[in-house]
């Protein structure tokens, strides 16, 4: 469905005789941009820093416990910043991880979904 809607939304925005050329190519893959990133956001305690550590191999959708925090883990994802991901439910607030080249970090959360 998703590839028929794709497909329609092209050939509405570019035209049939652009559709066998392609209306533009695909942004590069671009590497981690630094100053792209939101800002980090320090861990309050021991156990906030022992959830960064473990972010990665948390597993997905299932309740855990990290040094007394409650925690429920997203599948991680490739975000648009280029790194990786995860959206938290830590004591049922929600919190954003993503992975830096010194480890894991907070990042704000700027949307909050339903």
């Amino acid at each position: 469905m998703k590839r028929v809607l794709a497909l329609a939304t092209q050939v509405l925005t570019c035209g049939l005789p652009w559709l066998a050329v392609g209306c533009a190519s695909a942004p590069p893959a671009a590497a981690f941009s630094p100053e792209l990133a939101p800002s980090a956001v320090e861990p309050a305690s021991l156990a906030e820093r022992e959830l960064l550590r473990r972010a990665p191999e948390l597993p997905s959708g299932e309740s855990v416990d990290v040094s007394g925090l409650h925690v429920v883990a997203a599948a991680p994802y490739a975000a648009a910043s280029g790194r990786m991901c995860r959206e938290l439910e830590v004591d049922q607030r929600p919190r954003l991880a993503c992975a830096t080249e010194g480890g894991w970090v907070f990042v704000p959360v700027l949307i909050e979904g339903p």
